[in-house]
C-alpha cells in the first residue's frame, strides 16, 4: 500500500467572459445557477458533494478569462476560488495565460497583478517574486510546487505570437531548485504554454507558442526530480513522458475553441499521487481521474472520445511483461471471468499507465491472450476471457 498520498485539482483554461452572445465557452459572468446541468460550476460543486471529493491543492494553469476580458477575469476567478472551498483545498496556485494578458493595449499585466489578493497565490512574497521573476517555488508540507509564467513575453500583439524561459530564468530557477535537491516531497512544475511540441490536427494551424527552450526547463525539472509538469493552453488532454518525466496537457474546463476538432470535451481532473519506500528507493505513481462536462448531463465519467476517465503515470516498464504476468494470473484463477479490483492487487502497476500504454495493453490482452476488459479498461469492472 502507498505511504503517503497527495490529491490534487486541475481545472484550466476556463476563457470565462462577460459577452453574453459568445459561443466559445460555457462559462460567462452572469450565469445562473440553474438549470445546473447547464453552469459547469454549480455542477461541478454537485458533483464535488455527491462524490466527497477533496483535495489538497488546486491548480489552474492559466487562460482565467477570454481575450482579457476584465469582467470575465474577476468572474472566473471568484468560481475558481468557490471550487477550491467545495473541494477544501488548503492552497490555490494560478499562474497566467496568454489570455490573461493585454498584450494589444500597453499594460499588458496590470489587470492580473491587481485582480485579487490571492491571485495568483495567497502570500505577498511570492506574488512579488511571480510578476518581477515570472516564476515562484512554494515548499509546502508534503509537496514542492514550481510555477511559471510563461507568458510574460506578451506584452505586444508580435511578442504574444511565442513564448519562452530564458537563460538567465532557468538559471534563477535552478537556484532555488538547489534547496530541494535531496527534498523526498513530490515535486510538481505548472506552467501555461506546452514545453515540449503538441502537433495540431489541422493543417492549417501552425504552433508559435510552444516554449522557446523548453526542453532545457524539462531537463531541469529531470535533473531535480520533478514527479509531474502540468500546463494547459491546447485545450486537448494529454499524457506523455519525456524521458521519465510525465507531461500533463489538462485540456479546457469550459472552452469549446478547437475541441470539435479532435471530437473531445471538456475536462476536470484529480491527480493523486502515492509514494512507496522499497528498501532504499522511492517509488512515486500517480492516478488521474477525469470527468468531462457535457451541457445537458453535467460532468460524468462515462462519455465516450475524451481522454480516459482513469489513467496514470509512474509505470514506465515493459508493457509486453506486464500483460503476460496479468493473463498468467488470470488463467491461474480458473475462472471465465474475474473483479478487475483483484487484478489490481495482484498488480497495482497496472493503474499507473498513460494513455498510450492502457492502449498497447488492452491490445496484447486481447490480441495475444484472449482477455477482454469490461466495461473499458478506465473503467473497468471484470475481465472476461473471450473467444477471437
Amino acid at each position: 500500500m502507498p505511504e503517503q498520498i497527495i490529491r490534487i485539482a486541475v481545472m484550466s483554461d476556463l476563457h470565462c467572459t462577460h459577452e453574453k452572445n459568445d459561443k466559445s465557452t460555457y462559462l460567462h459572468s452572469d450565469l445562473c445557477d440553474t438549470p445546473i446541468n447547464q453552469n459547469p460550476i454549480e455542477s461541478l460543486k454537485q458533483l464535488i458533494e455527491k462524490e466527497e471529493l477533496s483535495t489538497d491543492i488546486l491548480l489552474c494553469p492559466g487562460d482565467i478569462t477570454d481575450r482579457i476580458n476584465k469582467q470575465g477575469f474577476v468572474s472566473g476567478w471568484q468560481y475558481i476560488l468557490s471550487i477550491k472551498n467545495a473541494l477544501k483545498s488548503k492552497n490555490l496556485i494560478a499562474t497566467v495565460g496568454n489570455h490573461d494578458l493585454d498584450s494589444r493595449g500597453g499594460n499588458y499585466n496590470k489587470i492580473g497583478k491587481n485582480l485579487n489578493k490571492d491571485y495568483p497565490y495567497n502570500i505577498d512574497e511570492f506574488k512579488e517574486k511571480f510578476w518581477s521573476q515570472n516564476f515562484f517555488v512554494l515548499d509546502l508540507d508534503e509537496i514542492i510546487v514550481l510555477v511559471f509564467n510563461s507568458s510574460f513575453t506578451h506584452t505586444t500583439k508580435e511578442k504574444a505570437e511565442q513564448s519562452i524561459i530564458t537563460t538567465e530564468i532557468l538559471e534563477a530557477i535552478e537556484i532555488e531548485l538547489t534547496k530541494t535537491k535531496d527534498s523526498e516531497k513530490f515535486k510538481v512544475a505548472m506552467c501555461h504554454h506546452h514545453p515540449i511540441k503538441f502537433s495540431n490536427m489541422d493543417e492549417l494551424y501552425k504552433d508559435g507558442d510552444v516554449l522557446e527552450k523548453g526542453d532545457h526547463f524539462l531537463d531541469l525539472l529531470e535533473k531535480y526530480n520533478f514527479h509531474l509538469i502540468v500546463h494547459g493552453h491546447k485545450h486537448i488532454p494529454n499524457l506523455i513522458y519525456r524521458n521519465s518525466l510525465p507531461i500533463f496537457c489538462a485540456g479546457s474546463f469550459s472552452s469549446l475553441a478547437n475541441l470539435h476538432y479532435w471530437d473531445k470535451k471538456n475536462t476536470f481532473h484529480i491527480i493523486e499521487f502515492s509514494k512507496i519506500h522499497k528498501k532504499s528507493i522511492i517509488y512515486v505513481n500517480g492516478i488521474i481521474k477525469t470527468w468531462e462536462y457535457s451541457y445537458t448531463k453535467g460532468w460524468t465519467r462515462n462519455q465516450k472520445n475524451v481522454f480516459p476517465c482513469l489513467t496514470g503515470f509512474g509505470y514506465t516498464g515493459s508493457i509486453d511483461l506486464l500483460a503476460e504476468d496479468c493473463a498468467n494470473w488470470f488463467y491461474e484463477q480458473n475462472m471465465h471471468m474475474v473483479n478487475f479490483t483483484e487484478l489490481l492487487k495482484f498488480k497495482p502497476d497496472v493503474q499507473y499507465l498513460i494513455p498510450t500504454y492502457q492502449e498497447k495493453f488492452v491490445n496484447f490482452m486481447r490480441e495475444k491472450y484472449k482477455l477482454q476488459f469490461h466495461p473499458t479498461f478506465d473503467n473497468a469492472q471484470q475481465i472476461i476471457r473471450i473467444e477471437i
